[in-house]
């Protein structure tokens, strides 16, 4: 059953717009409030450049990540962290199966973000409940009424 998956997500990977990450059990994966809990804050934000990471050493013929640069328009919950400078935040997207996918078509529409922090920088937990805002209005409402619950 299992190579049976992984070969229908080989056959479908070179038509998607996109590459996602194999969540296990289906996405999201967590609870939205523990999501909440574990992010280090959630923000409404938009894509504004993306930087291309190159580590030689590690894959001198790719690159190893994304630098995306968001335009942070509201933080929902969390406190603002002192990385915002400006209303702008870095986040990572390792080029790997785990990046949550943002691209340059992106650049300048709306998102819904649980931001994490790692060793790399920030990122965005692409089993998570992360996504464009137009497709996530039920979830906006959600993490507003959580966060409302909270204070």
């Amino acid at each position: 059953m299992a190579g049976a998956r992984f070969l229908w997500m080989a056959l479908l990977f070179p038509f998607s717009g996109k590459a996602w990450a194999l969540c296990e059990g289906g996405h999201p994966n967590l609870p939205l409030v523990q999501e909440m809990r574990e992010a280090r804050f959630v923000v409404i934000a938009q894509p504004q450049t993306f930087t291309r990471v190159q580590d030689l050493a590690e894959d001198p013929e790719g690159y190893t990540a994304t630098r995306v640069r968001l335009k942070v328009d509201e933080v929902l919950y969390g406190k603002t962290p002192a990385e915002v400078k400006g209303g702008l935040l870095d986040i990572v997207e390792p080029n790997t199966s785990a990046r949550f996918g943002l691209d340059e078509r992106d650049a300048g529409k709306p998102y819904l973000l649980f931001v994490y922090a790692g060793e790399d920088g920030h990122w965005v937990n692409a089993c998570g409940h992360s996504g464009e805002l137009a497709s996530s209005r039920a979830t906006l409402r959600q993490v507003r009424g959580i966060a409302a619950d909270r204070r």
